[in-house]
């Protein structure tokens, strides 16, 4: 689906437990499951529906191959299950340090609390794809103590 514009082609990325990789058109049911989950979008204005998810899809495979980068999917190596997803967004929102790249990830909630978020951040953040295109990061919670703040401490003695 997606032919990035990097100098550092996006193939996939594996750690011990799971592959980030390029979206297919096979795990939009996923996705679209993912975002209409209450508790993944408890602290967003709504869950999305299939349409919603679909403009979102398709944006996120659009920002890929204009920015050569946006979010990919996690796949547990195991089940091939997508779990979710994890990568670099040029936000749109105008912030006081824009521009600036995030770091952010999603996963549906039966994959919550099993380290697979850290897991991929990390690998994702030792990749020499990261370190072409990233810089600086942010990273922002929606509430503080909520289940999306709580990953935290990324680096391998946390």
């Amino acid at each position: 689906m997606n032919q990035s514009k990097t100098a550092i082609p996006f193939y996939q990325l594996e750690s011990k437990r799971l592959i980030i990789r390029p979206w297919k058109e096979t795990d939009f049911s996923a996705f679209k499951a993912m975002n209409s989950d209450p508790l993944v979008m408890e602290h967003f204005p709504a869950i999305l529906s299939e349409d919603e998810s679909r403009t979102l899809f398709d944006e996120i495979n659009r920002r890929i191959d204009q920015n050569g980068f946006d979010f990919w999917t996690c796949e547990v190596k195991a089940t091939s299950d997508v779990i979710g997803f994890v990568g670099l967004n040029k936000p749109t929102d105008q912030f006081y340090f824009s521009p600036c790249i995030e770091i952010g990830w999603r996963l549906r909630s039966q994959y919550w609390r099993q380290g697979y978020a850290k897991e991929a951040i990390r690998k994702f953040n030792a990749s020499p794809w990261h370190d072409k295109n990233a810089g600086e990061l942010l990273s922002s919670s929606l509430t503080e103590g909520s289940s999306v703040s709580r990953t935290r401490g990324l680096s391998d003695s946390s």
